[in-house]
């Protein structure tokens, strides 16, 4: 932004600066004399000066408010997607990073092969859809290196009209997208949260 500097009590007057520099006098300029023995009341005198008035300087601008932008609203984590040629409607709910997972007290115990892995567990709320055209439909997780891995197992809740994803990731990883059909990509990373090792 240009800097506006404004000078302040300086007048020029007849191309001198009345202040700062003062004006070099000439010898040759006097003022109208007025004779000692002439009527005062037929003196000429000396031309009056103009007010040039005590100088301003303009006001400041006043910086304008910034105008607030409305949140962009996110597919799948914001509102609901559709996917499958608008067949199916879904909305992320949570995404957790777990040790192990098990689809309900008591099931089967998944664990990933590898110590250096870990589950990131993607839940989903079906809005509308065959409950058997959701489970089949092929999901897949990258994370922030490209490495893409799909569940090993899905979970469809009927009752809650709940899906579960259990993706074995890099348990280093940190950014995860997720890629469902009709090249629908969500980034992940503002639902993940961890649920502490048993």
């Amino acid at each position: 932004m240009r800097n506006r500097f404004h000078l302040l009590g300086v007048v020029v007057v007849g191309g001198c600066f009345a202040v700062l520099t003062g004006c070099p006098r000439s010898n040759d300029a006097e003022l109208p004399r007025v004779r000692a023995d002439a009527d005062p009341a037929n003196a000429t005198a000396p031309a009056a000066t103009a007010d040039l008035g005590t100088p301003t300087s303009n006001p400041p601008t006043p910086p304008s408010s910034p105008v607030p932008t409305q949140a962009q609203l996110v597919p799948g984590i914001d509102e609901p997607l559709s996917v499958e040629g608008g067949d199916i409607q879904l909305q992320l709910t949570t995404v957790t990073k777990m040790d192990t997972y098990s689809a309900n007290p008591g099931a089967d115990l998944y664990r990933p092969q590898s110590e250096t892995d870990i589950f990131l567990v993607v839940k989903a709320k079906i809005l509308s859809g065959d409950l058997g055209k959701v489970g089949r439909m092929p999901v897949s997780i990258i994370d922030e290196n490209g490495r893409e891995t799909g569940p090993g197992v899905t979970t469809v809740f009927d009752n809650r009209k709940e899906i579960v994803w259990p993706v074995t990731v890099a348990r280093s990883s940190h950014s995860f997208t997720l890629r469902l059909p009709d090249n629908h990509v969500i980034t992940l990373d503002s639902l993940i949260s961890s649920v502490p090792s048993p």
